[in-house]
């Protein structure tokens, strides 16, 4: 499935050591060619961890139910600032 700018993403494996697996962030851009990728902005409680270029399997679409998640946790301090 090909994702689409803005999307919320989780990272599927370690793609650097401050964006561990499992790590949060929006499709900034999407690449086209040569090959399907995506520019990504990774961002754990407020603070960009990382702008990446990743490949699709390196990243999964988060579920209605995980964003309305992110969303009650964002009314937080700082919390998932930037995502929504």
């Amino acid at each position: 499935m090909k994702l689409n700018e803005y999307d919320v993403v989780r990272s599927t494996r370690s793609l650097a050591p401050n964006v561990p697996d499992g790590t949060t962030g929006t499709i900034m851009m999407v690449y086209e060619a040569p090959r399907l990728a995506y520019e990504v902005e990774f961002i754990e409680a407020g603070e960009i961890l990382s702008i990446s270029t990743v490949m699709p399997e390196d990243v999964e679409l988060l579920s209605s139910e995980e964003l309305e998640i992110l969303k009650q946790d964002s009314k937080g301090p700082n919390q998932h600032e930037g995502l929504f």
